[in-house]
């Protein structure tokens, strides 16, 4: 997420705690009200300052052909002897 865009969330969420603050009737004072409203715009332009190609994701997320993946046939069982094997044989028993 971009830094203005954090900046923007801060915003929103001072402006979020100060509204929950209201009272049991749902009423807030002139102060809370201005404050809600000072937080609300200052998030408008820290929004207003974000480009189209700053929201789009870091690390690009690349689609391959196809949706399965080939599945490996396996002619050989696993033995006992394979499971106490070192790389180097197994290679040479799978050549």
């Amino acid at each position: 997420m971009s830094t203005l865009r954090q900046t923007a969330t801060q915003y929103h969420t001072q402006a979020n705690a100060i509204a929950a603050r209201g009272d049991i009737a749902g009423k807030l004072t002139p102060n809370q009200q201005a404050g809600i409203t000072y937080y609300r715009d200052c998030a408008a332009k820290v929004e207003a300052l974000i480009r189209p190609e700053d929201e789009q994701p870091e690390e690009a997320v690349w689609h391959l052909e196809g949706d399965t993946r080939p599945q490996v046939a396996h002619t050989a069982k696993v033995t006992s002897a394979d499971k106490a094997a070192t790389p180097q044989e197994l290679i040479k028993k799978a050549g």
